[in-house]
This record gives structure tokens, C-alpha cells and sequence, in this order.
């Protein structure tokens, strides 16, 4: 069941699943991805912990307001689902951008993160030029809709992998 939690000016969409009186486990998504990115582990993770996803600022389900978006608040709308759900502290798992706000949470929220894994990011992903420029790109509507996983499996099965990225390049 889809929730959702208003701060700073955006409403931030989540949902809860698995074992409700068990450890919170909080799955923060990658850039231009939503919650959905976590479905495959979904199962496994909801046997044993109570599975906090959410839709980053600008993402998925969440309201995308004007202007730019720091790690700062990216971090501060993980802490408001976490108010949202009266949860002091979880295990946080993010990857590429979640894990820049993941590291946020663990350097200025520590004592809400009772663990935390860091999966393909760093403590600085690109520089402002490159950033900027894919920035242009999205607003420009350069970005395809690729669907789930298993929708984009069923679009290229049995295609050459490097043609598939040469054509979504064009």
C-alpha cells in the first residue's frame, strides 16, 4: 500500500512490507530509478525485516518540485519516512545516489542508522559539468521509459546487449 509523507515541500511516496515488528530496513534507489528497483529482493528481505521503500525527491511517485535538490535534503526526506513511520533507527542500504544519501544519514543522522551498506556509489560521483549536462539531457527528454526489469528482459531477449545500448543511445 502506498504511503506518503510531506516535507520541505514535496511529497515523498513509500511503502512498507515484510514483518512488521521486525528491524527496519530502509532501500534508498538510484538516480533515475524508483522503489521498484528493489522488487527482485523484496522477497528475501521481507522474510526477515520490515522493508521501508521509497521514492527519492524527483523520482517515481514522489513530487518533483522546481529548483535543485542537495544530499542534504535528500537525507532529511529519508529521516522525514522514518518520523513518518515513528522508526528511531534502521539498517539503510543505498546505491549510487541513495548511497551519497546514505552516507549523509550516517555522517549527520547516526544514531537513526543502526547499519549501513553503500552499494556502486562514492563520497563524489562525477563533476559539476557532467552533472549539468545530464541534467540538459533528462530535461530535454532524452530518457526512455524502460519499464521493469522483467518488461525490459522481454523487449531485448535474444538481442545483441551493445546493440540495445547503441540504439537507446541514438
Amino acid at each position: 500500500m502506498d504511503r506518503s509523507v510531506t516535507t520541505s515541500g514535496a511529497t515523498i511516496s513509500y511503502t512498507v512490507e515484510g514483518v512488521h515488528d521486525a528491524a527496519p530496513l530502509l532501500l534508498i534507489n538510484s538516480i533515475a530509478s524508483t522503489r521498484e528497483m528493489w522488487a527482485r529482493q523484496l522477497p528475501a528481505f521481507a522474510a526477515s525485516y520490515r522493508v521501508i521503500r521509497y521514492d527519492a525527491r524527483g523520482h517515481g511517485r514522489s513530487a518533483a518540485p522546481d529548483g535543485d535538490y542537495s544530499i542534504e535534503q535528500l537525507g532529511r526526506d529519508a529521516l522525514a519516512v522514518l518520523d513518518d513511520l515513528e522508526v528511531p533507527a534502521a539498517h539503510v542500504c543505498g546505491i549510487s545516489l541513495g548511497g551519497l544519501t546514505g552516507m549523509w544519514l550516517g555522517v549527520y543522522a547516526s544514531g537513526r542508522v543502526r547499519s549501513l551498506v553503500l552499494a556502486n556509489t562514492a563520497a563524489r560521483i562525477g563533476s559539476v559539468d557532467s552533472w549539468s549536462e545530464r541534467i540538459a539531457f533528462v530535461r530535454e527528454g532524452n530518457v526512455l521509459a524502460l519499464g521493469t526489469p522483467d518488461e525490459l528482459k522481454a523487449q531485448v531477449k535474444g538481442q545483441n546487449m551493445e546493440d540495445v545500448f547503441l540504439e537507446l543511445a541514438k
